[in-house]
């Protein structure tokens, strides 16, 4: 079994530790004066009950997250800061980390536009989880001599600090048995340095399967609970998973079919939903699901970061007052 190297870092073995808090800006004209009925909910959720989304420069926000309308520049540079403001926006992923690695400067750059509080999950390079890139397949699919974690990892630790809540390892589709992958899975797991929450995100479903889930409880691993069509339902997933130090849970796509009967993508949600200022297509059936996999989270005494794409229902802070809501009404027998 490989030996894990230690990351540097200090705390990142504590879930959600209470940093210094960063310096911020002395005002923010894009930040949104945010209602009452906002304020006392973000005020009374669990703590560990976080709530964000996929990422925050979308123009489209206009009058729900930001005071007024930027362009996507401005507010990837900036508007952070007024985002991480919002009470019930508590979290957000680092997607642009997926296809490119990100300095270690703007890291340190969005940790100080954030509160104390504030977590973020960050994806691991496509170039490691990707079993095609380009139409041809990866031959450095789960290599890290490829793809060293000096050059990806190590600037997100540094620059973010205990701030960095888990880092996600996003598998696209492959053609792997479940046991070959979770072989392959637990050399990678062994060969990442400790220290970080590591989480798995699927896209295949017979791939969430026995092998799979003793390799992440060998490794005190994560499952990143995900709704797509690829995978079963949040709820299945959550109930079939080890022990687990945190609940990584990202809202994608709608899990049902198009009415031509083909199963949802990236491109025909966004071309449906753009510019995300709305809802479009509420699912009432994976708020629900989301909602009962909170409570029993928060029964089992599990940190959860659930992270909304604006292509689940077509703009995702609204998806996540919808949740709120939800969570907050009545509780009803599921």
């Amino acid at each position: 079994m490989a030996r894990r190297r230690t990351a540097s870092i200090e705390g990142q073995l504590s879930l959600f530790p209470e940093p210094e808090m960063s310096p911020a800006p002395d005002s923010d004209d894009l930040a949104l004066p945010v209602s009452d009925w906002e304020r006392l909910r973000g005020s009374q959720l669990p703590a560990d009950l976080r709530c964000g989304t996929s990422s925050w420069s979308f123009p489209g926000w206009s009058g729900r997250v930001y005071a007024r309308s930027a362009a996507e520049t401005t507010l990837a540079r900036r508007g952070l800061f007024a985002y991480s403001r919002h009470p019930l926006l508590r979290a957000v992923g680092i997607d642009r980390s997926f296809y490119a690695p990100v300095p270690e400067a703007d890291y340190r750059s969005y940790a100080s536009q954030t509160p104390d509080d504030f977590r973020f999950l960050v994806k691991a390079p496509q170039a490691l989880t990707a079993y095609r890139l380009r139409g041809e397949v990866n031959r450095d699919f789960m290599s890290l001599t490829a793809s060293p974690a000096e050059q990806w990892l190590e600037p997100a630790l540094r620059g973010l600090g205990p701030k960095l809540a888990t880092v996600t390892l996003q598998f696209t589709p492959n053609p792997m048995s479940s046991a070959d992958f979770a072989g392959r899975l637990q050399t990678l797991l062994q060969a990442l340095p400790q220290g970080p929450v590591y989480s798995v995100e699927l896209r295949n479903r017979a791939l969430f399967a026995p092998p799979y889930l003793r390799t992440l409880e060998r490794n005190a691993a994560c499952h990143c609970v995900n709704v797509h069509p690829s995978m079963p339902g949040p709820l299945t997933q959550w109930r079939a998973l080890p022990p687990q130090p945190l609940l990584p849970l990202r809202w994608m796509l709608r899990p049902s079919p198009l009415p031509s009967g083909s199963d949802w993508n990236h491109a025909e949600a966004e071309a449906r939903y753009a510019p995300f200022n709305a809802l479009v297509d509420e699912d009432l059936d994976t708020r629900s699901e989301i909602i009962q996999v909170w409570r029993e989270a928060v029964e089992r005494s599990v940190a959860s970061m659930t992270l909304v794409n604006n292509k689940a229902e077509g703009c995702a802070p609204l998806s996540i007052q919808a949740l709120i809501e939800e969570w907050f009404a009545p509780e009803a027998p599921f």
